[in-house]
């Protein structure tokens, strides 16, 4: 019914594939995730990009976005292997606008700050951000970094087309940013939106894609690089990955980072919240206090 919609709430959820990319890439498409477990009903957590690992633990920086204020910042989550259960959250970054896709390089922290206008890199040492700086004066949406024969790389989507209007952007030894000169290099809504950061097999360089074809960040789509050149870019389609099988988080599936022996992801669900989505529009304030406090 149409008075039930008003309820519907959209969750986010983070969580581990405990394979091996090799296993995936020439293997079953389906994938068996761990999702985290955590006490929060009045916020999730989404694009998950790994900071630290070690044999208790995963580290993960994530974006926090609570209900009641309808802005996202960048926290870290220490989340225990054996259980999945999240131990502890810590804000990291909060600006005036939205923050998102935390995108660690080069050992600096550069989140989605479209609405800023700008691309900043953070700092971060002995768990805090000591610093910062802009790293390229564009409002990009899901900027990923790559460093790629003897060049710097972002592809990245913007504001104008932000689900299927890829672009890239290349420079070298830290000069200026140059746009690639086939921009928008896709405008397929399958394949356009970086989904996670770059990886390799052996010589082949690969990269994910959000589909959102059917619904925003409905599954991934992995990418072979197959020339990528000031000049030109090509690329494949390998293999199409979603949640699918994993409940509850089986609607969506639009962030895949590659790391050593597993893959950080994350899922996404509806459902009808009759408590929390009504507090959160009507209350905000009393919700952010309540929020804050835990």
């Amino acid at each position: 019914m149409e008075i039930f919609n008003k309820f519907k709430l959209g969750i986010w959820n983070i969580g581990i594939i405990e394979k091996d990319i090799h296993d995936i890439i020439g293997g079953k498409q389906e994938v068996e995730i761990r999702w985290l477990k955590h006490k929060y009903k009045d916020r999730f957590f989404a694009d998950p990009f790994l900071y630290n690992v070690d044999k208790e633990n995963y580290y993960v920086l994530v974006e926090e976005f609570p209900f009641y204020t309808n802005r996202g910042y960048i926290s870290m989550l220490t989340i225990e292997k054996k259980t999945m259960v999240l131990l502890k959250r810590e804000k990291l970054i909060e600006e005036p606008f939205h923050l998102s896709y935390p995108f660690v390089y080069k050992n600096e922290i550069i989140p989605e700050a479209y609405r800023s206008g700008k691309s900043t890199a953070y700092k971060y040492e002995k768990n805090r951000i000591i610093g910062k700086y802009a790293i390229a004066d564009m409002g990009l949406i899901d900027q990923t970094f790559l460093e790629y024969e003897g060049r710097e790389w972002i592809f990245a989507t913007d504001k104008d087309n932000p689900l299927c209007g890829l672009k890239i952007f290349y420079r070298e030894d830290g000069g200026e940013w140059q746009p690639h000169v086939k921009n928008p290099v896709s405008t397929d809504i399958k394949t356009a939106r970086p989904g996670g950061h770059f990886f390799r097999i052996g010589q082949k360089l690969y990269r994910p894609a959000q589909d959102s074809e059917k619904l925003y960040g409905h599954r991934i789509r992995i990418m072979e690089v197959l020339k990528l050149t000031p000049d030109d870019y090509k690329e494949k389609e390998v293999i199409v990955l979603s949640s699918q099988g994993n409940p509850p988080y089986e609607m969506g599936f639009h962030t895949f980072n590659v790391e050593n022996g597993f893959i950080v992801v994350d899922g996404y669900r509806e459902y009808n919240s009759f408590f929390v989505k009504p507090l959160c529009l009507k209350l905000p304030k009393v919700m952010k206090f309540i929020g804050e406090k835990r």
